[in-house]
């Protein structure tokens, strides 16, 4: 599960998959849920996030279109 994640005056970072890290900045007050639907949280203690460049493909298959997001990582 993706958890995407915005800084304390709400500007973007990088999605992370490190479900018991935020679960845990939930229960110590470090964090905050900022929407649902995407699931993103607020992390109150970064005054800026880290981002990287990415960059979208989408692939016109024969029968169906599949859309992925890369980065250098991953």
């Amino acid at each position: 599960m993706t958890i995407f994640t915005v800084d304390r005056y709400g500007r973007p970072g990088m999605p992370t998959f490190n479900i018991k890290k935020i679960r845990r900045f939930l229960g110590c007050g470090k964090a905050e849920i900022f929407r649902y639907h995407p699931f993103t949280v607020r992390l109150l203690y970064a005054e800026s996030l880290d981002v990287q460049p990415v960059e979208m493909c989408i692939d016109a298959g024969d029968g169906h279109i599949g859309i992925s997001v890369k980065s250098r990582k991953h």
